[in-house]
């Protein structure tokens, strides 16, 4: 191990992609609420949760292959 950051989850990055993306997602609420509660139920870092997002959607578009 380099001593780096853990690589990020592919599946919890498509899921909080999706989640954040939804705008019927816990009923409308603020992205900033969306981020929370992502971070609850993932278990990350609030400020983590904008790079799951990037990944995620990065995934689902096809930029990124695994």
């Amino acid at each position: 191990s380099s001593g780096g950051r853990a690589s990020r989850n592919p599946v919890v990055a498509i899921k909080c992609a999706a989640f954040y993306d939804d705008d019927s997602a816990a009923a409308g609420a603020p992205k900033s609420t969306k981020r929370r509660l992502l971070a609850e139920q993932y278990g990350l870092p609030e400020n983590e949760v904008k790079h799951y997002v990037k990944f995620g959607r990065d995934l689902i578009s096809g930029e990124i292959n695994l």
